[in-house]
């Protein structure tokens, strides 16, 4: 087995380290937070990504955060009226609280959120953000993570329970190089493939990363994530941070 990125447990190494930091500083920052709401996503959205039998009767509202070191949007789900609504409206704010909470007083924390499918039966939501750990540092660690919710169940759509694709025939396109594109200008599908050659053993190797990909609780470390935009599959690898952190690959069909 090769050695693994360091990508996306880098990340959480330092977040916990800027944790130690705020946990011998005062609370003052989290008591300046200002939390205002306005609509960001509805009908609109829904009508322009969906087809009308499609569109979703709920729509997100944009939750903000500013406190020093921290500038934050994250989603909140409005008008379902039901139990997965609360459900993931708490997972979305527990998440943001954690991210603050272990956030060093000196470090720059920025987070925000695109919605990429809207429909009645499914919520596709990828936060994105930096996180600078050292203050004056111009260096920034990327951070990403996605929700694909079924909207009729409340679960979370992991690719590995996600029946329309086959894991092990996606790990074993990337391995060789085919039926993906890059949506990144900053890195290329020879930095993707060169990074996969050194990483991976073989395709059986990157399956098994595959089949970690997505959120499961607040407390259980993953790969890396998934989401759905267009119809399309697009997965989150984690890579080194000289190639950003993660890259987003749109898997073809």
């Amino acid at each position: 087995m090769k050695k693994k990125s360091m990508g996306f447990g880098v990340i959480i190494s330092l977040v916990m380290l800027c944790m130690m930091g705020c946990n011998k500083s005062d609370n003052s920052s989290n008591d300046k937070r200002i939390d205002t709401k306005s609509i960001l996503f509805g009908s609109e959205i829904t009508e322009s990504n969906n087809p009308d039998e499609d569109a979703a009767e709920y729509f997100i509202l944009k939750k903000v955060i500013r406190s020093e070191g921290v500038h934050i949007s994250y989603p909140e789900i409005e008008n379902l009226n039901n139990g997965i609504e609360s459900q993931w409206n708490s997972i979305f704010l527990n998440i943001v609280q954690e991210m603050i909470k272990n956030k060093e007083k000196d470090c720059e924390l920025e987070l925000t959120y695109e919605v990429k499918t809207c429909s009645k039966d499914l919520l596709s939501i990828v936060l994105i953000g930096t996180l600078d750990v050292s203050e004056g540092s111009s260096e920034k660690y990327n951070i990403i993570k996605s929700f694909n919710i079924n909207m009729n169940t409340g679960q979370n759509i992991r690719l590995s329970n996600n029946e329309s694709y086959d894991i092990e025939k996606i790990a074993y396109n990337i391995f060789n190089g085919t039926s993906y594109d890059i949506c990144s200008d900053e890195v290329s599908k020879d930095d993707v493939k060169n990074y996969i050659d050194v990483f991976y053993e073989d395709s059986k190797e990157l399956e098994d990363t595959l089949a970690e990909l997505d959120y499961i609780d607040s407390t259980t470390y993953t790969t890396g994530y998934s989401y759905y935009e267009g119809g399309n599959l697009y997965i989150c690898l984690e890579v080194n941070h000289s190639l950003g952190d993660y890259v987003i690959l749109r898997i073809e069909d």
